[in-house]
């Protein structure tokens, strides 16, 4: 268990320094940039934005609908007010560099305590919803990132969202051709859920 923990303290150390890599052959040898680790505060709770996101090491805000409704904050179409008001205030107030915003419901493999919080039908369900739904989030600020599922609709809408300009995570991965699959639509973020990687 020592040698574990001390294992994921290099690598977790030495994500924070930015280092050159390069792969060694005969002819030449490939030096590529080893990224950044980002930490995220998974929260749309003010009060802890306030109280953390002051240490400093967040890159930014991850949500999901549970959070954002736990949170107080309606989904009011067309326009969302409420929303438009929270991400305002984590650029302009906490200056982050990205709001993860989904605009899905979940897949019905989750909890039942998380769809009893998900969001209304009005935020989306089908792929037209979902391009919609992201195009306005994204019209917010440029800092959103729009979270969508790995189902049917949430591929192609992140595709279409892609297209046209918008940031993207896949989110509720729970295989590695997923991965491949997000690698391909050239998402920006791959999230995947690890309580249904352990269940499948």
């Amino acid at each position: 268990m020592r040698r574990a923990f001390q294992r994921v303290s290099r690598v977790i150390s030495s994500g924070f320094r930015s280092r050159r890599y390069g792969t060694i052959n005969s002819e030449k040898t490939e030096l590529k940039d080893r990224k950044d680790i980002r930490l995220y505060l998974e929260t749309a709770d003010q009060v802890d934005w306030r109280s953390l996101l002051s240490l400093g090491i967040f890159n930014g805000i991850n949500t999901n609908p549970f959070l954002i409704q736990e949170a107080g904050i309606a989904f009011s179409a067309p326009v969302y007010p409420e929303l438009r008001s929270l991400i305002r205030t984590a650029v302009d107030d906490y200056n982050v560099n990205e709001i993860f915003i989904q605009v899905a419901h979940q897949p019905r493999s989750l909890t039942s305590a998380f769809l009893k919080f998900a969001c209304p039908q009005a935020w989306g369900t089908s792929k037209e919803d979902l391009v919609t739904s992201g195009l306005h989030t994204r019209m917010f600020d440029r800092h959103v990132v729009v979270a969508l599922p790995f189902t049917f609709e949430g591929t192609q809408a992140a595709a279409e969202l892609i297209d046209k300009g918008a940031n993207v995570c896949m989110t509720a991965g729970h295989a590695q051709k997923q991965a491949l699959m997000g690698s391909a639509l050239s998402a920006d973020y791959f999230a995947p859920n690890i309580s249904s990687i352990f269940a499948s």
